[in-house]
Parts: structure tokens; C-alpha cells; sequence
């Protein structure tokens, strides 16, 4: 072979294994806290937690969105994600990451405020920019002195040849910028959007994964009128919790009504759903129907009606389209928090139009697997997973189903113009609806409790709804739990977030709501 066409193919082989080098970089530092054991507190049985407040996506946004890693005498602890009950119950290192706090166990089962390990946060962060510049720097400067080189010591006196390596250099370097911003990009991603969203990227990609998120990316369906439902072919630790027939949280299969004494159903949102709960056996309302069958026997049910993202509006016409079907007794209504949204916008419809979306593309709930050619590039796997994930990302169903958040800057002022009288509208109705078929119906506020600046804001959207839940029951004259929002009827450790229990909170709200439905009459006589 000839000395110009080994030095083209020298440099051109270069050119793509800096490329390929620094395209394949991981742009991440990690960073250690030590946990200050002073401040470590227990939660629960093997569970204790320590403050932890930052800008990093937590489980409490959506599960497994947290990176942050956990190590005890630079150990790793783990399975990380795993939910406090658990961590309470089994202990031996499991942990989990919710917004204002780290809760875990020691490996040993001790008391990690008073052993003698060390415990430790280890946290991913982006490089500096600066550090990123430089290495794109320097590639570029390489790649520019192989083309110089090839261009001036072999094509000097060959036009064709010199305009040939400029074309090459040229796609070459144009390639090298998109692999590099596309690898960056999909750091960032990562980064931001948690766990879930790089599982997301490694199961569309083939890329080996220990998390199976199959069942977080199948939980809803289309469905008439509410736009959305529960997926009856979804799961979550065991399959067919979904009942097909009435699309409820439930595994136990609904008997047909002659062969219950008593049914209850319980609607709302995922406060009611328990969306952060994974084992339905502890919810609330699995609670409340299990205390309730040691109390009048096994011809209880009490019925999980609850749906994530469900305003008054969706729970109103799934009852009239289908709830109402199972017949039941008595009818719990848990609302009010997804009905603070549709006021945090700019217009305040009364059919929520400027926070509904009018159609939806269920495709988008589906991962399925990339087999292109073009999924071995970086960039092309960012701009993929940007297009036709973005609704994965940190949003859940609420990405797909309504329309993109205003500021939380407006918040406030739309909130004082936008008072809630389309909700009050639609309770009554919906209240009129339920007793006018000879039900009774009992309204139950919602617990929330502000853990940011943007929900202090949202709690005063709250606080309103909870009013109007109170004045709708009294001008009906149906039964308000309002023991609820006391003082110290719940702790901050009884939610994993500003709403959502966890099992110890469960426990609590079951307790609480079994007493208030025996005081307001709403249970059969003994």
C-alpha cells in the first residue's frame, strides 16, 4: 500500500476512534455525603430515615426515579426504591429516597443512629461545563491536525484528494459534535429524570437492565368518556390485581351483589388508588374491608375505585357509567387535590378544557423494543427517547392526558382568579346523583401536606376545595370527615410526598375512616 493511502487511512481511523472514545465517555462525577447520625430518627420497625433535601428526582416523584446510592462502610446498601413498609418489615440494608428524606435500614438489622458504621450518599452529577469543552477541545484539535497532516504531506498537489479529505474531516468532525451532545444530552436526561427514565432508554435499546418497568409503562388504557382507565393487563408485584369487569384495583374477585350484605366504594384519585403502595393488601381501603369483615364477617366489600389523575369530573362519569353498577351501600368520595390543577392554568373552563387534553395517543404508554441501526448512535437515541417518551418522563399519565404546566410564578394569581366553582358544581352533582339513587355518600377531605415553595402555593388551591367540600356535604347534609385535617392526625413519616401514604400512614387513614363511617351511621347495625 502506498504512503498517502496509509496516511488517509491513519488518519481517518483516528478521526473515528477519538470520535467513538469520547462519544462513549461518561460526563459524571459522583459526590459523597456523609449522613450525620445525630440526625437519623426512627420511622418504623428495621426502618429509620435522615434528612435529605435537594434537586434531584426522588421516589416520591414516580418510582424509581431516584440515582441517589446509599453505602455503609463504602459498602453499597440495598435494593434501593424499596418502599418504607417493606423496609420496616425486612430490613437488611433496604432503602428508599422521598423528598425530604433518606429511609433505610442497617445491613445488620442495628440501629444505625447508634452502631459504628458510616453511612453515606453517593450522588451523580453532571461534569462542569467547562470540563466538557475541554475534551470536546481537544478532540477537535486532534481531528484537525490528522486532516492537516494528511492534507499536507499527500494531497498538497492533489486538488481532488484535498477536497475529498476536506469532505471526510468535515462529516467526520459534524458526527464527533453529535455523538458528544447527543452522549451529553442523555447524561442530563438521566441526571434529571431519574432511574425510570434510563431503564426506559436501556429496555427500548436492548441494553441489559435489572429494572423490569413493564408494569409502570402499562398502567392505563384508553377508555370511553374519561379518556383513560386502569389497565387490566398491567401488574405490578403480582399479575391481575386490575379487575377486568369494573377496571378497579382489586384482586378479589366482585361477586355479583346478592352475595354481598354490605358493599362500600370508595372514589377519588391515587390518594385513594394508594398509587405509592405496591402490595394492594396494604392500602387503606384493603385495610378498611379487611377490619370491617373481622367486624360483620366476610360479606364486606369494600371497593378501591380510585384512579391517578381522576378530577371530580372523570370520577363522575365513571360512576355514572359504571361504579354505579356495583350497587353499593355506601359511597366514599376522597377529592379534591386533582381539582386544584385545572386552576393553577391562565383559563379556567368549566368542563376543565385548558387543562384536558381532547384525545390521547395510548401507544405512548407502550415500551417497545428499537431495533434500528442508526440505535448504536447517542444522538439518535436522545432524540428518540425525547420524541416518543417525553410523556415517560417524570409526568406519568398526566404527560399524555393534560395539557403542559404553567409556571409555578402564575400560580398564585391564577389560583385568586379562578375561585372553585366549576368543582362545587360537579360535586353536588355528583353527591345528588349517588342519593338520589338511595345511596348514601360521605365526603372525606383531602390530607396534604406542603414539603416545597410551589406546594405551599398549591396547598391554598387545597385548602379552598377542602372548604367546598365541607360546605357541599353541609347543604346536603351528609356526613364530612373532618377529623382528617386535624393537628397530629397524621405525621410528615405518614406519606411518601405531600399526599400519598405509605403503609404506617395507611394504617392510620383505615383506622380513622372506619371511625368516622361508625359515627356518622354509614355502617350497619351489629
Amino acid at each position: 500500500m502506498s504512503e498517502p493511502k496509509r496516511l488517509l487511512i491513519a488518519s481517518f481511523l483516528f478521526a473515528v476512534l477519538s470520535t467513538l472514545t469520547l462519544a462513549a465517555a461518561d460526563f459524571r462525577r459522583y459526590e459523597q455525603i456523609i449522613i450525620d447520625k445525630s440526625n437519623i430518627v426512627h420511622e418504623q420497625g428495621l426502618a429509620y430515615s435522615a434528612p435529605f433535601l435537594s434537586d434531584l428526582p426522588s421516589d416520591s416523584v414516580a418510582f424509581h426515579s431516584s440515582r441517589v446510592r446509599l453505602t455503609e462502610n463504602g459498602n453499597a446498601l440495598g435494593p434501593a426504591h424499596t418502599y418504607a413498609g417493606f423496609i420496616g418489615n425486612s430490613g437488611g440494608g433496604a432503602y428508599i429516597h422521598l423528598a425530604d428524606r433518606v429511609v433505610f435500614s442497617a445491613s445488620d438489622n442495628s440501629d444505625p443512629a447508634a452502631n459504628n458504621a458510616v453511612y453515606a450518599l453517593l450522588i451523580e452529577r453532571a461534569l462542569p461545563g467547562v470540563v466538557v469543552a475541554g475534551v470536546f477541545a481537544v478532540a477537535m484539535l486532534a481531528l484537525v491536525l490528522a486532516w492537516y497532516c494528511a492534507e499536507a504531506r499527500v494531497f498538497a498537489k492533489h486538488r481532488v484528494g484535498c477536497g475529498l479529505s476536506r469532505l471526510v474531516v468535515a462529516a467526520l468532525a459534524l458526527g464527533f459534535c453529535a455523538e458528544l451532545a447527543g452522549r451529553t444530552a442523555l447524561n442530563d436526561m438521566f441526571l434529571r429524570q431519574g432511574e425510570f427514565v434510563q431503564a426506559v432508554h436501556d429496555q427500548v435499546f436492548g441494553i441489559a437492565s435489572d429494572l423490569d418497568i413493564g408494569w409502570m409503562a402499562s398502567r392505563f388504557s384508553a377508555r370511553p368518556y374519561t379518556m383513560y382507565g386502569l389497565n387490566p393487563d398491567s401488574h405490578r408485584w403480582v399479575a391481575g390485581e386490575t379487575n377486568a369487569d369494573y377496571l378497579v384495583r382489586r384482586k378479589e374477585p366482585i361477586r355479583p351483589r346478592d352475595q354481598v350484605s354490605f358493599r362500600v366504594l370508595v372514589i377519588g384519585g391515587s390518594t385513594t388508588y394508594d398509587d405509592q403502595i405496591i402490595d394492594e393488601t396494604n392500602t387503606w381501603v384493603f385495610r378498611l374491608e379487611r377490619s370491617l369483615r373481622e367486624r360483620y364477617g366476610d360479606g364486606v366489600d369494600v371497593i378501591n375505585g380510585g384512579v391517578g389523575g381522576y378530577t371530580i369530573y372523570e370520577n363522575l362519569i365513571n360512576y355514572a357509567t359504571s361504579l354505579n353498577f356495583l350497587d353499593a351501600d355506601v359511597v366514599l368520595l376522597f377529592e379534591g387535590i386533582n381539582d386544584v390543577h385545572p386552576r393553577l392554568y391562565p383559563s379556567y373552563d368549566r368542563d376543565y378544557r385548558s387543562y384536558t387534553r381532547a384525545f390521547w395517543n395510548p401507544e405512548h404508554t407502550a415500551i417497545t423494543r428499537n431495533h434500528s441501526l442508526l440505535r448504536f448512535s447517542a444522538a439518535y437515541r436522545w432524540l428518540y427517547m425525547a420524541i416518543h417518551y417525553q410523556q415517560l418522563q417524570r409526568t406519568g399519565i398526566a404527560g399524555l392526558v393534560r395539557e403542559p404546566y404553567p409556571p409555578v410564578t402564575e400560580w398564585r394569581t391564577n389560583l385568586k382568579n379562578h375561585p372553585p366553582t366549576y368543582y362545587e358544581r360537579a360535586l353536588y352533582n355528583f353527591a345528588t346523583l349517588v342519593t338520589g339513587r338511595g345511596g348514601r355518600i360521605g365526603i372525606i377531605p383531602q390530607y396534604f401536606i406542603p414539603r416545597s415553595d410551589a406546594d405551599l402555593i398549591f396547598s391554598v388551591g387545597v385548602h379552598e376545595n377542602n372548604e367546598v367540600n365541607q360546605a357541599v356535604a353541609e347543604k346536603l347534609g351528609l356526613p364530612y370527615m373532618e377529623a382528617i385535617l386535624k393537628n397530629g392526625a397524621f405525621e410528615n413519616s405518614d406519606t411518601n410526598d405531600n399526599c400519598h401514604f405509605n403503609e404506617r400512614g395507611a394504617m392510620k387513614m383505615a383506622s380513622m375512616v372506619e371511625a368516622f363511617m361508625s359515627h356518622a351511621n354509614l355502617l350497619p347495625p351489629r
